[in-house]
């Protein structure tokens, strides 16, 4: 710096001393961004668009990498992801044009426009397209064509770059090539990306796509017929559910309809179980399974035949494997549901079509030594004669936005390698190369990573989280006009009169094993038969008391009656009980949780959203109506006051929805033992949310996926694995399943 001339620059209280060369700042009109001291620091734009373009790019890609874990639906959260999506590629794009047509001045500009780039391509890659579209070809065309046109646009700013200094001095040239190499290196990179996305599309279409769904589907059909030995669901012997390598099914020529075995390149759950390689652990074996689930499970989206359903063994699957340890169950089911909604909503299955360790540790070796050596070029740089750029206190300003940018940049691409590399999809694909003895991973380099990659997760289990929702805690609340719209339009959340706002737990233990301790019992029976709570009304022997309140005797009774008619019981049982036992705590949650799905789920339940919200709505009404004036803290005795009363069969049936809840919980109150109350109200519950879970509309359960997964959504799946696919028809006030 001692050879440069210095000018003072008036700063407003004083003056600052920069270089004359640093003084002109670039293409834009400088501007004040900083007072440190009392000294005025200038920023052109284009500083400050690199560093805003950067941080956004930083945070969509977080946003974009934590949606399914840390959050799910917040607005202001999934309007930056947004605005980190399209207006920042627009903003990158004119960035990109302004560079173009300017002349360089500053050779930052160029390592930023490559960096950015290059970071928006880590960004899309886990925000691309997915599998299940309609049009998925088009639509990974029309998004490949815009990688394609931002690798183009970084080749033509490099072509412009080297030929812009090759007409300069050799003094300049020797300064210029500081970045020249690395940022080819990373254009490179960028553009195999793109080139493996395009070439990996149909091999995991094939492997994951509709076709392999229908393929699953046909081998399903005789899957039972495969087995030497009786199955056994703990050790998963007889059980060959498909996991990898079923484009490689070989057809019985003795079959006249096509049977499909497997062979030694298919890869089966019990072939898992049956490894005795040191690497596969109880852990890999039940991602395994998930996977196989997985596959299964995608049967219903495409209204494929669940053949196994009526196979006892798939219920002995279920009752005599997964429900042995709930824990577990919970855990193999959440899996599952990872896969599933990484094939709805993600890329991520695109990356494992072809060759997936073997490229991912190429483009890692690249990606190493590219951001090393620009790393080396950052701390050695000096800064050449003839650029103009921006100091900070005789600091070149320009040189610090670089190294920022740099270090985002690859935060973003080996975070997006690392989240691969560790991803449930990825021990799949390695665990069939280690079981089935594939070449490329014998060799000892690749053992070593096969060890660390099998044995790593970086995402542990989701909680499951469940709304909660109390009829007798909000039905008096109404919000304003003005209030309602403003939530409408810039929120997107809708206003419904009774409902203050929803509540969400995580889902206790306790409220786990309750349900799945009633989806045991329903398995034991012969015939599996949901009921929406009559065994359990049978177990205590109060059939004959309460059977009215589970519409068996009113036609125009429906199971949303059903819901809040006992939910109501259950929180005028709350209202008067002080117990804190386990039970207590189970009955009350599971209560508020389906009546949560009334208000804010009604998609899960039998009858149409709209007859719901209608019944929902007269609900709130009739309730504003029976409590009139009264306050919160007399809610108990004007239920028990009403409760009194002799009633008829006739006058019961006349009876409101909350009428009937008076009813119901003035005579679940005369179970005396507390304990044995909210036992029987927990059991009550667990059996009616198995009953309203199985469904055919799997697409409301696809929808979730993308959002905070429901409780109800691990219930349908398990009664999907175990034949249970569609909900009773044996009551009286059956409606029109969904």
């Amino acid at each position: 710096m001692s050879d440069y001339d210095y000018v003072a620059v008036p700063t407003g209280k004083s003056c600052i001393q920069v270089p004359t060369d640093s003084y002109c700042v670039g293409i834009c009109t400088p501007r004040p961004i900083d007072n440190l001291g009392g000294d005025i620091v200038w920023l052109n734009l284009a500083d400050a668009t690199a560093i805003v373009i950067a941080i956004l790019l930083a945070l969509g890609f977080i946003l974009a990498v934590t949606q399914y874990r840390l959050w799910y639906d917040h607005p202001i959260l999934r309007n930056l992801l947004g605005l980190a999506r399209y207006p920042l590629y627009q903003l990158l794009g004119n960035a990109a044009l302004i560079a173009l047509s300017a002349p360089y001045s500053n050779e930052h500009y160029l390592v930023w426009g490559v960096l950015l780039f290059a970071g928006f391509g880590s960004f899309y890659s886990i925000m691309g397209y997915t599998l299940y579209t309609v049009n998925k070809k088009k639509l990974m065309v029309m998004n490949e064509k815009i990688q394609l046109s931002n690798n183009l646009t970084v080749f033509l700013l490099l072509i412009v770059y080297y030929v812009w200094y090759d007409r300069g001095s050799t003094s300049m040239m020797k300064h210029s090539a500081a970045f020249i190499r690395p940022l080819w290196a990373i254009w490179a990179v960028t553009m195999l990306k793109v080139l493996q996305r395009i070439v990996s599309f149909s091999a995991a279409e094939s492997f994951f796509g509709k076709e392999n769904t229908r393929l699953v589907a046909q081998f399903m059909k005789n899957e039972h017929t495969l087995a030497e030995r009786d199955p056994d669901p703990k050790s998963m012997d007889g059980y060959k559910y498909l996991v990898m390598g079923e484009k490689h099914l070989s057809v019985d020529s003795s079959s006249c309809e096509g049977k499909l075995i497997p062979n030694s390149h298919v890869l089966t759950i019990d072939n898992v179980w049956q490894c005795d390689k040191c690497l596969i652990n109880d852990r890999l074996k039940d991602v395994c399974l998930s996977f196989a689930l997985f596959k299964l499970i995608k049967r219903k989206f495409e209204t494929l035949d669940i053949a196994e359903a009526r196979q006892r063994k798939t219920r002995d699957f279920v009752l005599k494997g997964l429900l042995v340890d709930f824990d577990r169950a919970f855990k193999v089911v959440d899996m599952e549901l990872r896969f599933l909604r990484d094939y709805f909503y993600s890329s991520t299955p695109v990356t494992f079509g072809i060759g997936f360790l073997l490229q991912k540790l190429v483009l890692f070796c690249m990606i190493g030594v590219t951001f090393g050596v620009a790393v080396s070029r950052v701390i050695n740089y000096k800064t050449p004669p003839s650029d103009k750029n921006n100091f900070l206190h005789r600091k070149n300003f320009d040189l610090i936005v670089t190294v920022i940018i740099l270090f985002l940049v690859m935060f973003m691409m080996f975070s997006e390698f690392f989240l691969t590399l560790f991803s449930d999809w990825a021990k799949i694909t390695l665990v069939y190369g280690y079981i089935k003895n594939c070449r490329w991973i014998d060799s000892t380099p690749l053992s070593c990573v096969l060890f660390v990659v099998l044995r790593v997760s970086i995402w542990g289990h989701s909680n499951v989280i469940v709304g909660q929702y109390s009829l007798l805690e909000d039905f008096r609340f109404t919000r304003s006009k003005l209030v309602r719209i403003i939530r409408r339009e810039l929120l997107g959340k809708k206003s419904i009169q009774g409902v203050k706002s929803v509540r969400y737990m995580n889902l206790e233990q306790s409220a786990k094993e309750t349900t799945l301790d009633s989806l045991k019992r329903l398995l034991e029976q012969g015939e599996p038969q949901p009921t929406n709570g009559l065994s359990t009304l049978d177990r205590y022997e109060l059939r004959t008391q309460m059977e009215w309140a589970c519409g068996s005797q009113n036609n125009d009774h429906t199971h949303i009656h059903t819901i809040m008619i006992w939910h109501i019981a259950t929180r005028f049982c709350e209202l008067g009980s002080s117990d804190t036992g386990r039970e207590k705590s189970v009955a009350v949650s599971l209560s508020n949780y389906c009546a949560y799905l009334v208000v804010f789920a009604p998609e899960f339940l039998p009858i149409s959203a709209n007859t719901t919200k209608s019944i929902f709505d007269r609900t709130v009404e009739e309730t504003n109506a029976f409590f009139d004036t009264t306050t919160k803290d007399n809610f108990f005795k004007k239920m028990v006051d009403f409760g009194v009363k002799e009633q008829d069969q006739m006058t019961v049936m006349k009876m409101t929805v909350m009428e009937k809840g008076a009813r119901l919980g003035n005579q679940i109150w005369l179970i005396n033992d507390d304990g044995i109350r909210w036992k029987f109200l927990a059991e009550f519950w667990a059996e009616l949310i198995l009953f309203l879970a199985p469904s055919k509309n799997s697409n409301a359960h696809a929808k979730k996926l993308a959002g905070r997964v429901e409780f109800i959504t691990y219930l349908w799946t398990l009664l999907n694995h175990a034949g249970i696919l569609d909900r009773s028809h044996t009551n009286s006030h059956a409606e029109s399943f969904v």
